[in-house]
C-alpha cells in the first residue's frame, strides 16, 4: 500500500492534533488521515501532553489558546523533555503573528494560521512535508498563510485581559498560601502553649507525689 504521501505503509507517520473545537479536529483529521497520517487527537493541553506521552508521535500540530494548558506551556514542557524535545511542532492558531507574543514559551518550528479550510490544510500539509524532507532545521521558523490574515483587535484585548487575570491569581493564591500558613502557625503555637500548661499541671502533681509524706498530708 502506498500512502498520499509517498511513504510505505510501514512508514506511516504519527501526529497529535491539539485543538478545542471539535470541528476543527473532525475536519483536519479527515483531511490529515486521507494524505496517510494516523492521527490522534486531543482538546487540552493537559490531554495532548499525555497523549505526547503515550503515543510518541512523529509530529505535534497545536492551537495557542488552549484549556488546561496553553500551547505555549505545552510547548515547554514538550522541549524541556529529553524524549521529545526533538518532535517538530506546528501552531495551527487563529491568533495574529503579534498576538504570539503573548505566549512566550512558544516555540514551534512552524506556524500556520487557521482561515478557510482548503487554504489551512494545504498550508499544514505543506509544512508536513517540507518537515518529512528537510527536517525542523531547515524549516525553523517557517509561516504561512498569514498573508490574507487580518488581525483582530478584541483577540488582542482578550489576551491582555487573560494575562493580567492570570497575574491577579498568582498573587490571590500566593496570599492564600501565606494566610494559610499564619493559621497554621497560630494553631500550632496554641497548641504547643496548651500543652506546656498541662505538661507544668503535670509536673506538679508528681512534685506532690514524691514529697515526704508529712508534707504530702499536709498539702493534700
Amino acid at each position: 500500500m502506498t500512502l498520499a504521501d509517498g511513504g510505505a505503509a510501514s512508514e506511516r507517520k504519527t501526529i497529535v492534533f491539539v485543538d478545542d473545537d471539535p470541528m476543527i479536529l473532525v475536519a483536519m483529521t479527515e483531511v490529515l488521515t486521507g494524505a496517510g497520517y494516523e492521527v490522534h487527537t486531543a482538546r487540552d493541553g493537559l490531554e495532548a501532553l499525555a497523549l505526547v506521552r503515550a503515543v510518541k508521535p512523529d509530529y505535534v500540530i497545536l492551537d495557542v489558546v488552549l484549556p488546561k494548558l496553553d500551547g505555549g506551556r505545552l510547548c515547554a514542557a514538550l522541549r524541556q523533555d529529553p524524549r521529545f524535545r526533538q518532535i517538530p511542532i506546528i501552531a495551527f492558531s487563529g491568533l495574529g503573528p503579534q498576538d504570539h507574543n503573548y505566549f512566550p514559551q512558544l516555540s514551534a518550528d512552524a506556524y500556520v494560521a487557521k482561515g478557510r479550510l482548503p487554504v489551512a490544510a494545504q498550508n499544514l500539509l505543506t509544512v508536513l512535508g517540507q518537515l518529512g524532507k528537510a527536517g525542523p532545521e531547515k524549516v525553523k521558523g517557517e509561516v504561512l498563510g498569514y498573508e490574507e490574515f487580518r488581525s483582530r483587535r478584541i483577540v488582542s484585548e482578550l489576551l491582555q485581559e487573560r494575562r493580567h487575570l492570570v497575574a491577579i491569581l498568582r498573587v490571590l493564591a500566593v496570599t492564600f498560601i501565606v494566610s494559610s500558613l499564619g493559621l497554621v502557625m497560630r494553631a500550632l503555637l496554641q497548641r504547643n502553649l496548651q500543652f506546656g500548661r498541662l505538661a507544668a499541671i503535670d509536673l506538679s502533681a508528681s512534685s506532690l507525689d514524691q514529697m515526704p509524706g508529712s508534707l504530702n498530708e499536709f498539702f493534700l
